[in-house]
């Protein structure tokens, strides 16, 4: 049988969102448990958070912590890790490229007096490296980025460069991505037509 789950995190969606679209994406049922500042210093000295942080997956009431472990499980689940270990290895690649959108929005939290030069600076150097990465594993693909091939690196894309770059705090405009980083823009324009995207934004809606 299918585990319960029930995902913990604050009411943005920060480093969970990527979990939560991984879940939606393969119809795997879990509750969304969104806590306010106040429930996260309460639960997190009561015990309930094992690193003391967020997010935490509930697995049938057992808790696991740290991102990176919880997204790992969820792909397990969801049946998303290819069993040839070079191919799953190529989708990570492509996903890391992409969390450096997280590490801005990180910055810009940290420094909010300093959102113009943070935000000025991510589209100096981490654009352009992201934008040369297209085409580097997608084969002749402009619409996934992995070897032609719908994966989770095209979740993780769909997640932090369309759902959380172009919102606050970040606040880049599609039209930055068409004119500093043409090729993402390409690929990103591609990737929100596929089929398997208009299915997440299905399930998003449930």
């Amino acid at each position: 049988r299918m585990p319960e789950l029930e995902l913990i995190y604050f009411p943005v969606k920060g480093r969970a969102e990527i979990i939560r679209n991984v879940l939606r994406y393969a119809g795997i049922k879990f509750t969304d448990t969104q806590i306010n500042r106040e429930e996260f210093v309460k639960q997190s000295t009561g015990g309930e958070f094992p690193a003391g942080q967020v997010p935490v997956l509930k697995i049938d009431g057992k808790a696991l912590c740290e991102s990176q472990a919880i997204l790992h499980y969820a792909l397990q689940e969801a049946k998303m890790v290819p069993s040839d270990h070079l191919q799953a290895a190529y989708i990570d690649e492509a996903a890391m490229v992409f969390v450096s959108v997280l590490d801005l929005m990180a910055g810009l939290y940290k420094r909010p007096e300093a959102a113009d030069e943070i935000r000025a600076n991510w589209i100096t150097t981490a654009l352009p490296r992201i934008n040369n990465y297209v085409g580097l594993r997608g084969g002749d693909s402009t619409t996934y980025i992995v070897n032609n091939k719908f994966t989770y690196a095209d979740i993780m894309a769909y997640t932090v460069l369309y759902q959380q770059l172009t919102e606050a705090p970040c606040n880049i405009s599609f039209s930055t991505f068409q004119e500093k980083a043409p090729k993402l823009a390409a690929y990103l324009d591609n990737l929100l037509k596929s089929p398997e995207i208009q299915k997440l934004k299905q399930h998003e809606q449930c």
